[in-house]
Order: C-alpha cells, then structure tokens, then sequence
C-alpha cells in the first residue's frame, strides 16, 4: 500500500476513535423524577410529637394539687368573723364585732389571735373600744361536720371612757366558755356559736379603790373560713 494511503486511513482511524471518545463523555439525560444534584432537598413539616403518659418517677404534688387539709387536723389555718352581745347585772350592754386568725398546733386543739371592736352600753357614759386578745380552743368532740370545744382566752381593751363607769380606759378581757362549730354546706365554711365569761376590769393596776369589774355573760355567732 503506498505510503500516502496509509496515513491517510491512520488519521482517518484516529478521528473516528476522538469523536467516539467525545460522544461517550456526554452526560446521561436526567429523568423527571430524579431531581438534579446540585437541587436543594425538599423539606418535610416535623411530625407533632405524641402524647405520653406522666412518668411514674415523678412525686404527685408535682401533678395535681395537694388535697385540702381537713378540719381539726395538725397544721390546718383558718379565719373567723363574728359579732356578739354581752349582758351583766348592772343593765349594761357590750356590742362587738371580731376577727380571728387560728392554726391547729396539734390534732383538734388550735392557738390564735383576735381583734375586735367593741360599744358599750353602759351606766355613765357610754364608750367604744378596740381589743386584741390570744385564746387557745379544744374540740372535745369533732366529728367532721360537727365539732363541740371549749376554749380561753386573755385580751387588752383600750376605750374612749372609763369601762365600767368609775373604772378606767385600759382594761385586761379574760375569757373562757363553750361552743360548737357545723358544716351545713358541701364547701368548707362553718358556723360558730358559743357562750362565754365575759369579764372586763384593769386587775388593779390602778389600786384596789378605782378597779371596778364587769362579770356577765357574751352570746356569739360568726363564719369559720378555712385558707
């Protein structure tokens, strides 16, 4: 074969074999369905996060509240509000209005303190006051919805005038009586009643001539609160 020829079929050859080479270099034509690489992935919304059931390890205070203490029980607290009426042998009249705030120390007996404001109605002239007093009351008997106590007390009263008539302003309120507590409703609220010594009188602070004393007896009612 003459010379010329063959170089001619050599390069022939070699561009067949280039484009071939080019050809298979193309890139594969991408389906509709497999999105390119170089796309940002597709995000899908967060599942909503199941419900699960309290943990075991958990103490309950942690998952309800605590349950009410009940009546009479150590550590329980409470608020009352009454009004009342005192009588004696001299026709005097004493009027007030109190407000007690009291905790049991212990099962069935509670320690606490009172203010009230008094009216009297007496021979002379007639005075207001204000008082606070600590008292310590028993129930004896507590049945849930009802309760029977005693109880005691000791109070200072200030007055606008002398309290008895001749007396003097600052007088010493001791106390001790019986009464009851009841449940009517399906809440928490009680009823109180009683009746008490009723006493008033300066314990001679003054000297034995100008200590007057009032002894009688004090009708109660008022509206126990627990909190």
């Amino acid at each position: 074969m003459p010379s010329h020829r063959f170089r001619s079929v050599c390069r022939a050859s070699t561009m067949i074999a280039l484009a071939a080479s080019l050809a298979g270099a193309q890139p594969a034509p991408q389906s509709a369905a497999q999105p390119a690489a170089d796309s940002p992935p597709q995000l899908r919304p967060a599942a909503a996060p199941e419900p699960t059931e309290a943990d075991p390890a958990l103490p309950t205070s942690f998952l309800s509240s605590p349950a009410p203490i009940p009546f009479g029980a150590q550590g329980a607290r409470q608020a009352v509000f009454g009004t009342g009426v005192g009588f004696d042998s001299k026709s005097s009249t004493d009027l007030t209005g109190f407000a007690q705030l009291t905790w049991f120390i212990v099962d069935d007996v509670e320690l606490g303190g009172e203010v009230g404001a008094w009216y009297f109605d007496q021979e002379g002239e007639n005075a207001a006051g204000a008082s606070l007093a600590a008292l310590i009351r028993w129930h004896f008997v507590n049945q849930g919805r009802l309760s029977l106590f005693v109880d005691g007390g000791l109070g200072l009263l200030a007055a606008t005038d002398e309290v008895p008539d001749e007396g003097t302003e600052l007088n010493f309120m001791p106390r001790a009586g019986v009464g009851a507590t009841y449940r009517p409703w399906d809440n928490d609220l009680r009823l109180i009643t009683g009746v008490r010594w009723h006493h008033i009188s300066n314990a001679r602070s003054s000297g034995a001539d100008d200590n007057p004393s009032r002894d009688g007896a004090m009708l109660y009612v008022g509206l126990v609160v627990p909190f």
